[in-house]
């Protein structure tokens, strides 16, 4: 008996996790998986290390993240630790690039130019803000995604650029963020406006079927869009740059300690 294809993977309906329990990428949080498919390439029983084991300690891994960031040059750390690695939500090469094919047929580019960054790249989050400041990777977390296209930004600020009436006034704030700045530094913060897109649904639908497989399972997936990887490297490095300042002010006022967080705040 020939077995019928998941339409969204091309494969056999026995690679679709059936019922099984699932933990999300750090076991904090159980799914049934309600025959949610997996992505191509994706094994069922995948998954990174979780805190807590021998192999990924959270204070050891922030001391040599630290360590790192006070000893490298900016630049090189930014592509070491940020942009060329495999992220950490991800248990294998394979795998992510098994999830980035699939995102990429679902917006339209190339997976190549797909690249997660934030706490689910590093493991703590690198936001100079203070609440957010080396943040551990949580249950909670959000899996940030840098999309580079020039035809996605120039469609996209056309888009900002020509609203009008209720929604201009709804997005005032937005839109004078990508004009003073945003663009400036050749980026477009789709989570704030994808909705006023013209790709806006397709790329809602994409970001949303990511976010049923695993291990992004039950995660917001969010993107924003570079013009090109220039414009992502810089975003990336200037951020690097100002919380290694601040560490480095802070390194005589003792080891700077995880930022928890309570999931059910």
């Amino acid at each position: 008996m020939t077995s019928s294809m998941d339409v969204f993977t091309g494969l056999p309906d026995r690679h679709r996790i059936r019922g099984q329990n699932q933990w999300s990428a750090h076991g904090r949080h159980r799914h049934v998986a309600n025959n949610r498919p997996l992505a191509a390439g994706v094994s069922p029983t995948a998954s990174v290390p979780m805190w807590g084991e021998p192999q990924m300690d959270k204070t050891g891994a922030l001391d040599q993240l630290q360590e790192a960031m006070r000893t490298m040059d900016v630049a090189q750390f930014t592509s070491l630790h940020v942009l060329d690695r495999l992220p950490h939500v991800f248990a294998s090469r394979e795998q992510y690039t098994a999830w980035r094919t699939v995102l990429g047929r679902g917006l339209g580019v190339d997976p190549l130019c797909i690249v997660v960054v934030g706490s689910g790249a590093v493991g703590f989050s690198l936001s100079p803000r203070e609440e957010k400041r080396f943040r551990a990777f949580h249950g909670e977390s959000d899996i940030d995604v840098a999309i580079i296209s020039p035809t996605h930004f120039e469609e996209a600020w056309r888009n900002i650029r020509a609203m009008r009436g209720e929604t201009a006034r709804e997005l005032r704030g937005h839109w004078r963020h990508h004009r003073s700045s945003l663009v400036f530094d050749g980026t477009i913060a789709t989570d704030t406006v994808l909705a006023h897109l013209s790709f806006g649904p397709q790329w809602a639908s994409a970001l949303g079927r990511v976010a049923r497989v695993h291990p992004t399972m039950d995660r917001d997936v969010k993107a924003r869009i570079y013009r090109d990887f220039d414009s992502l490297r810089d975003y990336q490095r200037r951020g690097v740059e100002k919380l290694r300042g601040e560490l480095l002010d802070d390194q005589n006022q003792g080891p700077t300690g995880i930022n928890e967080v309570n999931e059910n705040d």
